[in-house]
């Protein structure tokens, strides 16, 4: 059974039509720079289909080219694509990021069925009118003309820890150039980020009395394989807080009127009496 197509060595313009349809153990397929068209049903009910990069000079994605490849998670669909077809990642269950690079309108459906993904796209792209057009989920690359970062996954505020508990926090980020990261953070009190040691995907530390409220963000620049352009992107600033009941200082009476007060939770926006 087919696992892998290696075509990257070949000058391959096309993919033909049903080329690799039910190849259902096919994992991998390496497509050379060459292809500027991929044809229907070329890879319908690739089921085990994880890996693949769709060429930058492709401009043509067939009807149902990948429908049904229910173990891919990620595509980027190249600037010059300017043809998508009907139902072309149609059932592709595990999708979760599309990266839409191409600045032409979307007049189909290619993303028919695919309940989990959220496509990417320029701010100024078109693609966004597509997808609020078919409730999906859309966020904005940084960058431009090809160059760009994807944040896939950024840290969510915390509140449910404890003084003395490890904080994880990490980012995932998709790009085509090479990507360097920087964290920051922001002690309770502080009027200023502080930019901490760690420089990879992850940022690790311990919860303390001190730094319970801490705000932390995570800056990314993507510099291209030629280093003709550098792209910075940051995750919005979230805040790691153990909340707890506060204590009542002290209560003071006037009329029918009762006044409590109490020193403020570091991390709390609100209190509910």
């Amino acid at each position: 059974s087919l696992e892998t197509a290696a075509l990257s060595g070949t000058q391959l313009k096309t993919i033909s039509n049903d080329v690799f349809s039910g190849c259902t153990s096919l994992v991998t397929a390496e497509l050379p720079d060459t292809v500027t068209s991929i044809g229907s049903n070329s890879f319908l009910n690739c089921k085990a289909l994880k890996n693949i990069t769709i060429p930058g000079g492709v401009t043509t994605l067939g009807n149902n080219a990948f429908e049904n490849c229910t173990s891919l998670e990620m595509i980027v669909i190249p600037v010059p694509t300017k043809s998508f077809g009907k139902d072309t990642f149609k059932g592709c269950s595990s999708l979760t990021a599309a990266i839409v690079l191409s600045m032409n309108n979307i007049t189909t459906t290619p993303f028919n069925g695919c309940d989990n993904v959220t496509i990417y796209c320029y701010k100024d792209a078109p693609t966004k009118t597509y997808a609020d057009k078919y409730e999906i989920e859309c966020k904005y690359l940084e960058g431009s003309n090809g160059s760009y970062i994807a944040i896939l996954q950024a840290p969510e505020t915390l509140t449910d820890v404890s003084i003395g508990d490890t904080i994880n926090l990490s980012v995932k980020v998709a790009s085509e150039g090479k990507l360097t990261y920087a964290w920051f953070y922001k002690n309770p009190g502080s009027t200023s980020y502080t930019k901490a040691a760690s420089t990879g995907t992850t940022y690790s530390f311990t919860l303390t009395e001190a730094n319970n409220g801490v705000s932390v963000y995570c800056g990314i620049t993507s510099v291209s394989s030629a280093n003709e352009s550098e792209i910075i992107a940051e995750t919005d600033a979230i805040t790691v807080a153990s909340l707890r009941a506060p204590v009542i200082s002290s209560v003071s009476t006037s009329g029918n009127s009762v006044t409590l007060n109490w020193k403020k939770i570091s991390g709390a926006t609100s209190y509910r009496i």
